[in-house]
C-alpha cells in the first residue's frame, strides 16, 4: 500500500457508514480519489493478474511498422479466411 493520510472523525464515521465505493472530492468538486471498504479492496486485491500478451514491444513495433508500411501485400477478406481455414 501507498502513502497513509489520517482523516478526521466525521469523515471516517462517513466512510464507515458507506457500502459502496466513495468518491473524495476536493473543494472544487474534483474526484481527487475514491475509498473503498476493506472487504472491497480485499476483493480487488485477491483477483488474478490481467494477463500479458505473448509478444515484446520490440515485436509489437515490428508488426505495427510492417502495418504501416504502404508497399505491403493486401488481401482480400475471402483470401484471409482461405489463409486462416488453412485451405
Amino acid at each position: 500500500m501507498g502513502e497513509r493520510v489520517t482523516i478526521p472523525a466525521d469523515v471516517r464515521a462517513k466512510l464507515a457508514a458507506a457500502t459502496d465505493p466513495v468518491e473524495l472530492c476536493d473543494d472544487a468538486g474534483n474526484v481527487v480519489g475514491y475509498a473503498l471498504t476493506p472487504a472491497q479492496m480485499a476483493a480487488l486485491d485477491a483477483r488474478p493478474p490481467l494477463p500479458t500478451g505473448p509478444w515484446t514491444d520490440a515485436e509489437i513495433q515490428h508488426i505495427a511498422a510492417r502495418l504501416r508500411d504502404p508497399n505491403r501485400p493486401k488481401h482480400t477478406m475471402a483470401e484471409v479466411m482461405r489463409l486462416v481455414e488453412g485451405e
